[in-house]
């Protein structure tokens, strides 16, 4: 994919209470930080109308990020700490590879996490999850978001919709 062509990332705030941040593509600085910037906005206006959310990262597709922007997104999260604190429930994080998933969830049990997270393998279980985290906090998905949930994923089922 040629530099500029498209964004490597989408967020989908189409499916609240679930929000969703999908990475498919080799993320440049400039487009990391254009992308901090949207979910930064993004949170604002959450906490501005007072929804709360279960955020999904999908990194299924994404390629290595380089060290540097590695402490760029550690310096961010650090950033919106608290403004993570007031307005997500839950985050899921769709990571393909066992081993990085394991040292995912190990940094996360020292470096103690505003929310709880939940490292995944697929889509289907990271929506599977931020679905049952709503329920648990009493975050109503209206059938029209689950349905678009459906169209994303392999999960939920037609028949579990109802």
């Amino acid at each position: 994919m040629p530099h500029g062509e498209r964004m490597p990332y989408k967020l989908s705030l189409d499916c609240e209470p679930i929000v969703l941040v999908e990475i498919r593509g080799e993320l440049f600085d400039e487009e990391l930080s254009s992308m901090t910037r949207d979910v930064t906005r993004a949170m604002q206006e959450h906490l501005a109308r007072r929804v709360r959310t279960v955020v999904i990262v999908d990194l299924s597709e994404a390629p290595h990020i380089t060290p540097r922007q590695r402490r760029l997104v550690g310096e961010w999260r650090a950033e919106v700490r608290d403004l993570t604190r007031q307005i997500a429930v839950a985050m899921a994080m769709v990571v393909t590879s066992q081993m990085v998933r394991g040292v995912l969830t190990a940094i996360s049990w020292f470096q103690k996490e505003p929310v709880p997270v939940c490292y995944v393998k697929t889509l289907a279980e990271a929506l599977r999850w931020a679905i049952a985290q709503c329920e648990a906090e009493g975050l109503e998905i209206p059938l029209p978001v689950r349905r678009r949930l459906e169209r994303r994923s392999e999960w939920p089922a037609p028949a579990q919709l109802r």
